[in-house]
């Protein structure tokens, strides 16, 4: 049986309604990472707070033996949760992001997808679909290469199809890591070496998706009558990741997201950079800077954000 205990974690907060954000530690108590997050995302909603993204998500003792530095005042935080407190934050110092909407326009334009309801069970229904007709020009359909596409390869006929990946959170599939070894897509790891191995089931994952793939239709289902918790069979309601239209090789994309897995805050602190959140993503043209958002958003990608609200699907790409 588990055991409620502190747990750690170094998250980035943005206000809602504002343009402040903060990074700052927080402890929570709870009895694995799935219910840390949980209670973490809650609290800040009734806080006004968003979280971009968290580092660490440890239980105290595991976090201090990383960190063993902070014992002092990861010790005070530790103390301060229990199941009648079970959230408690350092000390929060925010700052004005100074990004607006006008600087965001200026390099990248957007599109809603309107009526992105989810499959459902699809009973009685043969064949059955593994694309919501709604979501299958956006996600999987072959618009005509641009004349940059054709300069660079020289003849319309060598342009590379239209590829769609997705990077999907291993820690939303209730198996983690094994579903997607499990999927029959190709797939890798955005984290490398060691902690490849030890974070496989919490980490961000690549994905080429195919149409056919009985992995796709579990992303974009959703059915009410099971267990939210069952992942083998729906994903949607657990907006497990983001998607992303190339005509870039597997091999690109993922050097592409690499550089991007972690990255620094003023202070020079590393942090896990949670871009693969469709919560997240929908943000970072508000957060990034430009010379940092012309970098994540590049030319040759166009991202789909697509969230448990069936009417709120989005398309971002670079002008």
């Amino acid at each position: 049986m588990s055991v409620s205990e502190a747990w750690i974690g170094d998250c980035h907060l943005k206000e809602i309604d504002g343009q402040r954000e903060c990074c700052c530690q927080v402890a929570v108590w709870a009895d694995g990472f799935d219910v840390f997050h949980a209670r973490l995302e809650e609290h800040l909603q009734a806080q006004g707070l968003s979280l971009l993204w968290v580092e660490e998500g440890l239980s105290a003792p595991h976090y201090l033996r990383r960190h063993r530095d902070q014992q002092s005042r990861i010790g005070v935080l530790a103390r301060a949760v229990h199941a009648g407190h079970p959230v408690e934050f350092g000390p929060l110092n925010f700052h004005n992001v100074g990004v607006g909407l006008d600087t965001e326009q200026n390099y990248l334009v957007y599109e809603d997808i309107a009526d992105t309801a989810p499959l459902d069970d699809q009973f009685g229904a043969w064949p059955v679909k593994n694309v919501p007709k709604m979501l299958l020009d956006p996600l999987f359909g072959q618009p005509e290469p641009d004349s940059s596409a054709i300069e660079d390869d020289g003849d319309v006929a060598q342009v590379p199809v239209m590829r769609t990946y997705a990077v999907i959170d291993a820690a939303k599939l209730q198996s983690g890591f094994d579903e997607i070894a499990e999927c029959g897509l190709r797939y890798r790891c955005l984290f490398k070496g060691q902690a490849a191995q030890d974070l496989k089931d919490v980490a961000p994952l690549l994905l080429e998706l195919d149409p056919s793939a009985d992995m796709t239709r579990r992303l974009l289902t959703y059915n009410p009558k099971l267990p939210e918790s069952m992942t083998t069979a729906h994903l949607w309601h657990k907006e497990p990741g983001i998607y992303i239209r190339s005509r870039m090789g597997f091999e690109d994309i993922w050097r592409h997201f690499r550089k991007f897995v972690r990255i620094q805050d003023e202070s020079g602190k590393w942090f896990y950079f949670r871009f693969w959140e469709p919560s997240v993503l929908n943000q970072l043209p508000a957060i990034l800077t430009p010379e940092n958002g012309k970098q994540f958003f590049a030319k040759d990608l166009t991202f789909v954000a697509l969230t448990a609200n069936p009417n709120a699907g989005r398309i971002i790409r670079r002008v």
